[in-house]
């Protein structure tokens, strides 16, 4: 048995659970999460059940491992741990895992397992956003609680105009979906005006899970630095997908996040 400590928000649990199966998989052992952190933090919420994932296990069913001890296991660092795979059966992980090197090699698996069960999104008006018609691009900002988290730093608006700028050299006929945390502010300062475009949150959408869902639709991807619209980039299925990605991750310059970002992804 693997357990995986699952934390934090919607993209921070993805990756745990992802590189616990990964491990769990490759000894050919169940997977077992460790969801504690929200019993004792109600600031955020479990996420994992609105996933088509149908064997979740939040505690040991059976009375045959009550006796073995679990080899504790810290992330050593933030970049990919090579020793990963060398972990035996019956260990515990305890990190973030951000990396698709720690389960890529199951991609086809967590794709499966990472689609949004129906009951959330069957309401969603997704021949009125039309995605399908136009190069789509999902544009993603991120704002309020990084206000409080200032070691990840708000991505400035002159990343998005590059960002912009950069997929018009490229492609004609452009819509651009924008979501946010804070779409007030968005509307107010984002310039879009010679642009067509989507205010999707709060409109087209009223929760996260719906955001995350509309967003994977799109054909391109301007993301912030966050893990949820990281996982929305990475989940779309579009096989000539364009995702840009700010290539400071965090204000701590001296962070290695060089395997962060996959490799066909652009670094801007």
């Amino acid at each position: 048995m693997i357990i995986s400590q699952i934390q934090m928000g919607l993209g921070n649990q993805l990756f745990q659970y992802a590189a616990g199966l990964s491990l769990a998989q490759s000894k050919n052992a169940p997977l077992l999460l460790d969801i504690s952190s929200y019993q004792e933090n109600n600031d955020r919420e479990f996420c994992l059940n609105y996933f088509n994932i149908n064997d979740i296990k939040t505690e040991i069913e059976t009375d045959t491992e009550d006796d073995v001890i679990f080899d504790y296991y810290q992330e050593p660092h933030f970049h990919f741990d090579k020793n990963f795979f060398t972990k035996p059966n019956f260990t515990y992980l305890s990190g973030f895992w951000q990396t698709e090197k720690y389960f890529v090699c199951i991609k086809t698996e967590i794709q499966k397992r990472f689609s949004i069960k129906p009951q959330y999104i069957k309401h969603l008006k997704i021949d009125e956003l039309a995605f399908g018609k136009y190069q789509s691009v999902n544009l993603h900002i991120r704002r309020t609680d990084y206000a409080v988290y200032t070691f990840m730093g708000i991505q400035p608006l002159s990343y998005y105009y590059k960002a912009i700028a950069l997929l018009k050299q490229q492609y004609e006929n452009l819509r651009f979906y924008i979501f946010s945390d804070d779409m007030e502010w968005v509307i107010n300062n984002l310039n879009m005006e010679e642009l067509d475009c989507v205010f999707v949150s709060g409109v087209y959408s009223q929760t996260d899970i719906e955001d995350f869902y509309l967003m994977q639709q799109c054909k391109h991807h301007i993301i912030a630095n966050s893990t949820f619209s990281w996982w929305a980039a990475w989940l779309c299925q579009y096989s000539n997908k364009q995702v840009i990605a700010p290539a400071k991750w965090f204000m701590d310059r001296n962070a290695n996040t060089d395997d962060l970002l996959p490799e066909s992804w652009v670094h801007l």
